[in-house]
């Protein structure tokens, strides 16, 4: 399945100044300050371009709801560990109209790409009374991140969060829900090194 330049849903949304917004600056324990702002979430978007983080992961599957368009999810032998968190996230929403992981891109080798990269990083907090603080910055939901220079900005402005979600429903319409994990991991990665008995 071929997906649209991706570059082209950047330029849908419109920039805006929002003066009022109160924001949070974090370069330390920037695992930490995420799991506490997803801790009492009713409902989180997002996009990432990677979703390996386990604790993180552990947290989004205790959200009612949950929608998150990923890239990748750099599989390696160490995160196929956590591909039974993964399923489980993945399996939210079923009954709504999106999963709760959703991809966005494709696989294929940087020197093959002809699409665009989705490589966004924020994640949106929702209340009862919808989007209210978004979560911006340089962390991928990873745990090589925590070893990195790391930034992360919380902005608390419904009016800064629902441009996000106008961003990610953007991002959204462009993904496709993945196929049951074990098949997906076969057509992105050599199988034989997580399934050695197939």
């Amino acid at each position: 399945m071929s997906l649209p330049v991706l570059t082209n849903v950047v330029q849908k949304i419109e920039p805006i100044l929002a003066a009022e917004a109160e924001t949070e600056y974090h370069f330390f324990d920037i695992e930490k300050q995420i799991m506490k702002h997803l801790h009492n979430a009713q409902k989180v978007t997002a996009c990432h371009y990677v979703l390996t983080n386990k604790k993180i992961i552990a947290q989004l599957c205790r959200i009612p709801e949950v929608c998150i368009c990923i890239y990748s999810v750099n599989w390696s032998e160490r995160w196929y560990r956590h591909i039974d968190l993964l399923e489980k996230l993945m399996l939210k929403n079923r009954n709504n109209r999106h999963s709760g992981v959703l991809q966005v891109g494709h696989h294929k080798k940087r020197s093959d790409r002809t699409q665009s990269l989705m490589h966004s990083k924020f994640t949106i907090i929702h209340d009862e009374s919808g989007p209210y603080k978004v979560l911006v910055g340089s962390y991928n939901m990873s745990h090589n991140a925590n070893r990195n220079i790391e930034n992360l900005s919380i902005i608390h402005s419904r009016t800064v969060a629902e441009h996000f979600q106008r961003q990610f429903e953007a991002v959204r319409d462009l993904s496709r829900e993945i196929p049951e994990l074990k098949t997906w991991v076969e057509q992105t990665t050599n199988l034989e090194r997580y399934f050695p008995d197939q």
